[in-house]
């Protein structure tokens, strides 16, 4: 019990969800949900955890997810560990803001393991630990699901140029092919649209619900890490591997993927879950062969199953763990 009492010293997660109602923060806040049930911690306003640890936790510590690296926003304490969802950060300059930025935190998760292994080369005087991201387990995908079908095709978040133009360049040589994208509006009513390329609207994607819903209708989905092609200029050079990988293989989906190989995609074995490819020749022929086929469900569950946001608990209890 005393071994087990140690490990467990996160007793109260920080959370924004009172504040900051964005629907691209939901992830988040679903994450939070599993990490303080199986944490069996308590859900704190980051609004009253300004200056003073949450009330309630015990003389123990709070886990808070962070947006960027740059900077802490009140938990540059050391009651607190940070987990840094995106890390963009090059030169020595910028990283020295990092690390003053994360200076008192007894602890610092991060998500990339390429960001991981690059700080880890730059002799980050941090104490660091990588712990990636995750699928929320109420999206968990059994062995035996069944899905029906509806589209070929969903292009369910912001892929490359590249990808967009082979995309549209395969329906226009494929008559009858349609594809569903999702059109970000963020106006007060609606956050986001699904429509074919012709512009006929599907459906809305204003929520989580929404978005699975529609992509468990498509047979293939599309995935490229942020920089494989330049169209983010501000993730500098990274190509972390976000969530969106894994909703698309929760969902039943075939993927097609294009992404520059480093240490996050190795760890999360982007090579065997997906069709890496290169030039429309080998798009085109992914894409033929995916749309005739069925993808192997049992596969992607046990896959998943080593990416719940439940099963990164452990990392989070060693990590923990191993402080003074």
């Amino acid at each position: 019990m005393e071994g087990a009492e140690k490990l467990n010293r996160i007793t109260s997660i920080i959370t924004a969800r009172f504040l900051n109602k964005e629907p691209w923060r939901d992830i988040i806040y679903e994450w939070e949900d599993v990490l303080a049930d199986a944490l069996n911690a308590k859900l704190a306003d980051c609004r009253k955890c300004t200056s003073a640890p949450p009330d309630g936790a015990g003389g123990g510590l709070s886990l808070t997810f962070k947006l960027q690296a740059k900077q802490a926003e009140h938990s540059n304490r050391r009651d607190v560990v940070p987990w840094i969802i995106d890390f963009y950060l090059r030169t020595d300059e910028e990283l020295q803001t990092f690390y003053n930025a994360f200076s008192r935190n007894p602890l610092v998760l991060v998500s990339s393991r390429e960001a991981y292994e690059f700080l880890k080369e730059k002799r980050c005087p941090l104490n660091i630990r990588h712990v990636g991201l995750s699928l929320p387990d109420k999206y968990a995908l059994k062995p035996d699901a069944k899905f029906e079908k509806k589209y070929d095709v969903l292009n369910a978040g912001r892929p490359s140029k590249q990808m967009a133009e082979w995309l549209e360049r395969y329906a226009d040589s494929h008559p009858g092919f349609v594809y569903v994208m999702r059109q970000y509006l963020n106006t007060e009513k609606h956050y986001a649209v699904a429509v074919t390329q012709k512009n006929e609207k599907v459906g809305y994607c204003d929520t989580r619900e929404q978005y699975f819903g529609l992509l468990r209708m498509a047979k293939v989905s599309m995935y490229s890490t942020q920089s494989i092609d330049g169209d983010r200029q501000a993730a500098n050079g990274y190509n972390q591997v976000t969530p969106r990988f894994l909703e698309i293989l929760a969902c039943g989906c075939k993927v097609i993927s294009r992404y520059a190989d480093n240490p996050d995609t190795d760890w999360y074995d982007m090579k065997s879950m997906s069709t890496k490819v290169d030039t429309y020749g080998e798009f085109e022929a992914a894409l033929d062969k995916a749309r005739a086929g069925e993808a192997d469900i049992e596969k992607s569950a046990k896959y998943l199953a080593r990416h719940l946001t439940s099963a990164r608990v452990k990392d989070i209890l060693e990590a923990v763990g191993s402080l003074p």
